[in-house]
């Protein structure tokens, strides 16, 4: 297994522990995952950051409503989709068999919240679902992405 030494805690780390980025001569982040979160928790709390933060969010908003914003939310949705057949294929049958009443929402396999969404393990069988509150959907493909799908 490869390993990397992180700049900021000076540890050797497997390289799944590094962030991806292309301007690096490696393709990978300097700090590690936890340096990185480290760093962005400490920054999201200070005075600077919460200072700008309304103005930032007001320009986001005005931004993502522009003809130029729009344009770049459509241009991505076409590439997600042309990218993601199976993916939408299947998320499209879900949606369409709960609205018909084929497929029932169900309570979070996990922890039992009422607020569900239906992963797919497999695109090929899109009624096959397991029911996962976000919270713990975003963990499975957290897990999934480490591990490279």
């Amino acid at each position: 297994m490869r390993k990397k030494i992180c700049s900021k805690c000076q540890q050797d780390k497997p390289i799944k522990e590094f962030n991806k980025n292309g301007c690096n001569r490696d393709g990978l982040s300097y700090w590690c995952k936890n340096c990185q979160r480290e760093y962005h928790k400490i920054y999201r709390e200070s005075e600077s950051y919460q200072h700008h933060l309304p103005a930032y969010r007001l320009y986001q908003k005005g931004y993502w409503r522009s003809e130029r914003g729009r344009q770049v939310k459509r241009e991505h949705a076409a590439y997600y989709r042309a990218n993601n057949q199976e993916k939408v294929i299947a998320q499209h049958i879900t949606y369409h068999a709960i609205i018909s009443g084929k497929l029932q929402r169900q309570f979070c396999g996990v922890c039992g919240s009422s607020q569900t969404h239906a992963h797919h393990s497999d695109y090929s069988q899109p009624l096959k679902v397991q029911w996962l509150c976000p919270i713990h959907h975003q963990k499975i493909h957290k897990e999934d992405d480490s591990l490279g799908y």
